[in-house]
Order: C-alpha cells, then structure tokens, then sequence
C-alpha cells in the first residue's frame, strides 16, 4: 500500500463522573472548554476538536458559562468543534433500547441547537454493544461509526475497517479503534528529538492493521486538554514521512509503505469527521469493508 494519510484526531475522552464525583470533574471541565475555545478562535492551523460523541459536555459547561454560548455555536457551525451524536456516552447492554433512542434523540437536539450534529456514531468506550448497532445508527441516519471495545481477538477481527451489518439488513462503515484505543497518539511528542521513536511505535500499529490508505491518530486521552502544541506535532509528523504532504486539509499529511495499492475514496456524510476508504477487498458479514456503495456527499 502506497501513499498512505494520516487524519489526526484531536480529542479527549470526558466520563461525567467516575472516580472522582460530578462536581469535580465539571471543575476540570469547564477550564479545559475555556482554553479550547479560545485555541481554536486563535490558531486556524488547529483544524478541529472532537468532543467525545456527547453533547451532556456542552450542556455542564455552558452552565457555568452561560455568555460563551456564541462562540461555541459558531465553532459547531464550522465543524471546528464535532459534538454528538450522543446525550451522554451510554453502557449500551445495560440500558433498554429505549433508552438508547432517547439518548440519541436528545443529542440530536442539542447538537442542532448549537449548530449541528456528527454524524459518525461514535462508541469509544462502551464494554460492547448491541446486535441492532448499526440500525440504530442509521435509524438516525448515521452511516459510519467508530468503536473500540467488543471488537477484535478473534479471527478474522484483526484489521481496522469493517462494514458491519444489522439483524435488519442496514449497514454502518465501521473504524476499530487499536488495542492502545483512543489514546494511542496521546502522548506523541512536539519534541524533534523524542518524536521519531514514539511516533515509529504509533504508526507501526496502525499501518499494520490498516485496510486503506485513510488511517485516523487519535490525540487524547481520559480528561485531557487538547494537546499543547497539536499544530507543531503535525509539522514534525511532516517532517518524518517521505512524500509531499498534503497541506490542504491542515491535520492531514500523506506516507507511504511498499505493498499493495488499494482504491480508496472519501466517505463523508454529512459533519462525518473521519475520512476512511470505501472499496477494498470482497467483503460478507462484519468484515474488512469491500466494494461497498460510497453514501452520497
């Protein structure tokens, strides 16, 4: 495979409450959504910020800043600031289905209340899922999805893209996050001297696993800030890979490996966020996805 992209992901990944209560993650919270915010408004160059799939963050957090209301609808606007489709990241075999379209619903409604919806269902931590994933994803019209959990290990689970199909038919393109999961590229550092090493260890696994040329490097990790210096990282990553890099899209810059060439296009839908080939090899169940139809965009 030859000409290969990297889309790096910046992220974080916000449980609500878990080992310390509410009230003192909502603390960290709200001065991490501060210096997003005024990141983003500063520095063109940091493209976009991926918030965890849920909209419950931007509800706490204009709580407590209720005048930075205007400033986050204008960056959802533009896609600089990917919220939803979820109210809150749910245990998705706990709660009754009902509960799942009520969460969905109420993402959907906040997320068009503040300038509209990521349409990847976006599963990064859930302890597995239900059969009716993918219809429910696209019950909302959601045709792609990102998940970690409940996948892999077994064989034939070993590469990242799957097309992964409901009890009804309906399919999601489905990206399997690593073993190392969404905080993979966390802790790459800005550092010309530190970042070869590291960053070999990264790509390594994912192009070992990568089915097409497209392959997303999520930056975050379990409440954290953006990462400090997100553009200069990439300009390292520049640095690193052989091929003229693609500037265009800011967060993404092409590599290359010898191997097979494979037909890749984009797949957006919508506010989708990550770009992922379409026509690889011959597909059947929840396999690697192959010839798939390429959704309108």
């Amino acid at each position: 495979m030859s000409g290969l992209i990297f889309h790096l992901i910046a992220h974080t990944h916000w449980d609500r409450e878990w080992y310390l209560p509410r009230a003192a993650f909502h603390s960290r919270l709200v001065p991490m959504l501060d210096d997003l915010i005024e990141r983003l408004q500063a520095d063109a160059g940091f493209r976009s910020f991926l918030l965890d799939g849920q909209t419950v963050l931007l509800e706490d957090y204009l709580r407590a800043r209720p005048e930075r209301e205007a400033d986050v609808k204008a960056l959802v606007k533009t896609n600089r600031l990917q919220l939803g489709p979820w109210y809150v990241l749910p245990d998705e075999l706990i709660p009754s289905g009902e509960s799942l379209v009520r969460n969905l619903l109420l993402g959907a409604a906040d997320a068009e209340r503040l300038g509209g919806r990521l349409d990847v269902l976006y599963s990064p931590d859930a302890f597995g899922h239900p059969a009716v994933w993918p219809t429910l994803a696209r019950e909302f019209g959601i045709k792609h999805g990102v998940l970690w959990r409940g996948l892999g290990g077994e064989p034939g689970q070993e590469r990242d893209l799957y097309r992964w199909r409901g009890p009804d038919g309906r399919d999601v393109l489905l990206w399997h996050l690593p073993p190392d999961g969404y905080e993979i590229g966390a802790a790459l550092p800005a550092d010309a001297d530190r970042l070869p090493a590291a960053w070999q260890r990264v790509r390594t696994t994912l192009v070992d696993r990568a089915a097409g040329k497209h392959i997303p490097v999520f930056v975050g990790a379990d409440h954290h800030a953006a990462h400090p210096h997100l553009v200069r990282l990439r300009d390292l990553l520049l640095e690193l890979e052989p091929a003229i890099p693609d500037l265009a899209a800011g967060r993404v810059f092409s590599g290359g490996r010898r191997g097979r060439d494979h037909d890749c296009r984009a797949a957006r839908s919508g506010r989708a966020a990550l770009v992922v080939p379409l026509h690889l090899d011959a597909a059947g169940r929840a396999r690697h996805a192959g010839a798939a139809q390429a959704p309108p965009w």
